[in-house]
């Protein structure tokens, strides 16, 4: 395990993050049932693993260097009429736990 204080530990969701899950796992419901929740930890458990047990994915983490949960049309749009060579690392929504990274060519 790697050694860490409470204080590099921290990195906190933001509402738009919450927003994604609510809307992509909870399908923007106020009640959600026990396959919707045992669906998100499916998805959402490989991230935590790897995000606690790959150092390298910890340090982008907790640096802010992962855009963590964007859809790939949100990433699109982002990145429309920025320079070549720009990229965004996000968590892959067809891979779990994998990181994908949108570019512009």
């Amino acid at each position: 395990a790697l050694s860490r204080t409470k204080e590099s530990n921290t990195r906190f969701l933001l509402p738009d993050e919450m927003h994604y899950f609510h809307e992509k796992y909870f399908n923007n419901q106020k009640v959600v049932d026990s396959a919707q929740i045992n669906q998100f930890w499916d998805q959402f458990g490989p991230i935590l693993h790897g995000l606690r047990y790959q150092k390298c994915l910890d340090s982008l983490w907790h640096r802010g260097f992962i855009f963590p949960f964007l859809k790939k049309e949100t990433c699109t749009k982002i990145l429309e009429g920025c320079p070549v060579g720009t990229f965004i690392l996000r968590f892959s929504e067809n891979n779990t736990g994998r990181l994908a990274i949108a570019f512009v060519k």
